[in-house]
This record gives C-alpha cells, structure tokens and sequence, in this order.
C-alpha cells in the first residue's frame, strides 16, 4: 500500500465565515442593524463554526434587506442570506405568545439561530459536496438541531423555540396543493420532528414534551433512536471537515 492509501488525507483550511451587514434604506432595518452589531450575536456565532470548520474559501453571511420574507443558502455566490423581512415575520409572530419583552427577545434569538444553523447546512453540504439521501430541507433541519444541541449553549430551548415558530406558522396556513408541492415538510410536522429530537436527545428532562400532549407517544418511542442516527450520521459526514 501507498501513504496515500494508508493515511487520512489532511484538509486544508483556506477560508472563513465572515459577516457582512449590506446597505439597508429604512430606519426599522437600520435598528435592527444596531441591535445585531451591538450584541454581536452572529459575529460569536461565526467566530465558533471558525474555530471549528474547515472551509476551502470565506462564506459570506448577510444580513439585510431582501423584498421577500425568507433566509437561504446562494450556492452562485457562496453567501448565506438572513433577510431582516424574516427577523419582522418572526418578531410579529412570537410576540402574538411571549408573556414579557424578555422572553420575546430570547425566542427571536433562537429561532433566528435555528434558520442560520438550517442555512448553514445547505452551504456545507454544496461546499464540500456531502450526499445526501432524503429531502435536503429535512436534513439541514436534522444538522440545526444537532449543531444546537451538542455545540451551543441553551441549546435545547433554542431548538424548541423553533418548534414553536413552526407550530405558529402552520396555524396561520392555508393548506392548498401548492403547500404540499413545497420542498419543506410541512410547518406541522417541522414541529414534531424539532419536538421529536429534543425529547429524544434527553427524554427524562423533557419527559414534559410527551406528558403535556406536544408529542404524540407513538412517535415519541422512536426519537431516542431517531436522534442518535441523525446525530452520528451527521458527525460521520463532517469529520472530514472538523478542525
């Protein structure tokens, strides 16, 4: 056998994520500017993946004015998108449930974390052309929830909050063809799939998820083994890319 056949071949590390706040032209989007900058919550964020991934060029992550309410993954020109039009949707949304400003502020920062993380995986399955098997929507949700779980901080809550966006969402949907042609599950079943996850990462700590009627106890009997396989598939396919 040759080395090259023998040993592991080592990944150069040629880029980073880097932020970018583009030009916005109202003084609500410019406040949210100020507020992001300020608490330098994606600037932390990059900072970890930095540390943490290898990239073979910087990634661009923007934030600001994109005419439609959405984030997304441009694989053209490598950047990741976070419309602050999505920042008002969520914001509009969590507030119709959140108790104090306080809480409010927090929901808006995890569900926030969880679009990144879910664009996140979009990026690094084009940029290092991971496989994958079933609908990318659903395993770039898996990654955000593992990423979350294992990696950061209040990981856990950030995940459920997600949920909670999602549950909101499909309230508010009218369910014609066109939303079962989309390339997401369903906003009710992101629900349940978020929900799934969590209780199956911990089930004693969040027995609540299944006692309180969130999740149904025929699928939650599954989630324990369904976490652990998301989880270690996912590992498996970023060890090549793992500092």
């Amino acid at each position: 056998e040759t080395v090259s056949q023998t040993q592991p071949q080592t990944k150069t590390d040629l880029g980073d994520f880097k932020v970018v706040y583009d030009t916005v032209s109202t003084e609500e989007y410019k406040e949210y500017e100020q507020i992001f900058k300020a608490s330098g919550l994606f600037e932390e964020t990059i900072n970890q993946l930095n540390g943490a991934i290898i990239l073979p060029f910087d990634v661009f992550v923007v934030l600001g004015e994109c005419e439609v309410s959405n984030a997304f993954y441009d694989p053209t020109s490598k950047q990741i998108a976070i419309c602050y039009e999505l920042i008002d949707e969520i914001a509009f949304d969590l507030a119709e449930v959140a108790e104090t400003e306080e809480e409010l502020g927090l929901g808006i920062v995890h569900t926030l974390l969880f679009v990144f993380y879910h664009e996140l995986g979009h990026a690094l399955i084009d940029i290092h052309d991971l496989p994958t098997t079933g609908r990318e929507e659903d395993a770039v949700d898996q990654l955000s929830t593992v990423v979350l779980i294992e990696s950061v901080e209040d990981g856990e809550e950030a995940v459920l909050d997600g949920a909670s966006w999602f549950l909101l969402r499909a309230e508010k949907t009218d369910l014609d063809e066109s939303v079962f042609a989309d390339e997401h599950s369903l906003d009710a079943q992101r629900f349940f799939n978020l929900a799934c996850w969590v209780y199956g990462n911990n089930p004693q700590t969040h027995s609540y998820i299944v006692e309180d009627g969130y999740l149904p106890e025929e699928r939650a009997v599954g989630c324990e083994d369904e976490y652990l396989q998301m989880s270690d598939s996912w590992n498996r396919l970023l060890e090549d890319y793992i500092k």
